[in-house]
């Protein structure tokens, strides 16, 4: 079931297009480049929890996704550039149970990457910086075994590192890796006769492969 899109997350979504708009003037001048983009998310959550011997409730693994959007770069010198993008990004997990029956997750967001590039050589930079993300709505198949999305968590933010490969004056790649900082829960405590007070969190983590234009 995909869950509506309210006024609030509409709001919300609008201050984050504002914040790109806003970034717009500071980066665009001689030096500054816009462009498109688009590619694939491998997604999956990575598991925190309190005590080493305690269960993982569930397993989980890697989905599919994808990725568009704009991008806006501006050189600060000539080997350090700063970098901004505006993404639909689609994340998600499957789980599995004991029983291996399946539930998969969908997130859909729209994220804020900002990020600082170091070029090595020529053609090939690396980058690090932060991803600011909303949640704009999610689904799930079949009957959840476990719900690893609190859907009051909205706000998701990660640590991004990657490379850029500049294919030709136009066109290029970029892979990355997004690690999330903040927890998709809240610490859940679980009463159970053997742990009776395990903290479980789960953080999104993606692997990245885009192919941009410059326009």
């Amino acid at each position: 079931m995909l869950h509506p899109f309210t006024i609030p997350q509409k709001i919300i979504c609008f201050k984050l297009v504002l914040m790109f708009l806003c970034l717009m003037p500071a980066l665009v001048n001689a030096q500054s480049k816009f462009g498109l983009k688009s590619g694939i998310n491998l997604s999956d959550v990575s598991l925190k929890k309190s005590g080493d011997s305690a269960p993982n409730l569930v397993e989980t693994e890697s989905v599919i996704g994808f990725h568009f959007g704009g991008m806006l770069q501006k050189d600060l010198s000539s080997r350090l550039s700063l970098q901004t993008e505006l993404l639909y990004n689609l994340k998600g997990v499957t789980t599995k149970n004991n029983t291996n029956t399946e539930s998969k997750e969908r997130y859909h967001y729209l994220s804020l990457p900002v990020m600082m590039g170091l070029s090595i050589i020529k053609p090939v930079k690396v980058q690090a910086g932060l991803e600011l993300s909303y949640l704009l709505a999610n689904s799930i198949s079949n009957s959840p075994i476990l719900r690893i999305l609190d859907e009051d968590r909205k706000l998701d933010i990660g640590f991004l590192i990657g490379t850029e490969i500049s294919i030709s004056e136009k066109w290029g790649l970029h892979a990355r890796y997004t690690f999330g900082l903040t927890p998709l829960t809240d610490l859940a405590v679980f009463d159970q006769a053997s742990f009776p007070e395990v903290e479980y969190s789960w953080f999104n983590q993606a692997g990245q492969l885009s192919l941009f234009y410059r326009l």
